[in-house]
């Protein structure tokens, strides 16, 4: 049965990440849920198959990456591999941009008030330096949103061991009322975090121009 469920699985993300254009920006979170959609499991049931999952979704990406298309490289820096998050890519990124990554992410937990409990999002949310209040995710992932609807985030997510800022739409599921991510979205890793802060400024005066 495991082995028919594995292969069942194996199909469907095959077909998910073929008829992507750019596969960088499937995260794994449209993976599972995908799955859960297309064989009536239920999240617990995937979960079952994560790691699995997450392997046979890293080695698409992989293979994306081998061959970048237009898409992918609009959001390439020049030190790093295009990345994405539900499921962020994998990055190739210097010891160096690691430490920083670890060190900012020290700063803002440090800065950041922590809830009582890491539970679900709504036990665990806090407020920031700038008002905003912090949320978790079903994954334990910290986000803020961008409007009153919550259907703007930028949640900070790692994978292998890369961090990333991942700022995505999302829409409010008919059936059960919960906030999942669409495709719309950009995940940047720690160089392009840094390159897009410092052009604010430019940006803002562009806009008023």
């Amino acid at each position: 049965f495991c082995l028919s469920m594995e292969a069942s699985i194996k199909k469907i993300v095959d077909k998910l990440f073929a008829s992507s254009s750019d596969p960088s920006t499937i995260t794994l979170r449209q993976v599972k849920d995908h799955i859960a959609s297309e064989l009536e499991l239920e999240q617990e049931d995937v979960r079952k198959h994560a790691d699995y999952i997450k392997q046979l979704s890293l080695d698409h990406v992989e293979k994306s990456q081998s061959k970048p298309s237009a898409a992918s490289s609009s959001i390439t820096s020049s030190s790093s591999s295009s990345t994405s998050s539900i499921m962020p890519a994998v990055a190739k990124t210097k010891t160096a941009s690691s430490a920083t990554v670890s060190s900012n992410s020290k700063q803002q937990k440090q800065k950041r008030p922590r809830g009582d409990d890491d539970g679900d999002e709504e036990s665990s949310s806090s407020s920031s330096s700038s008002g905003r209040k912090t949320q978790k995710d079903d994954d334990g992932n910290t986000y803020f949103t961008l409007d009153d609807k919550e259907t703007t985030r930028v949640t900070i997510s790692s994978f292998k061991g890369v961090e990333y800022v991942n700022i995505r739409k999302y829409y409010a599921d008919k059936a059960s009322g919960a906030m999942k991510p669409t495709t719309k979205g950009i995940a940047l890793n720690a160089n392009e975090w840094a390159s897009l802060k410092r052009l604010i400024g430019d940006i803002d005066e562009a806009r008023s121009e």
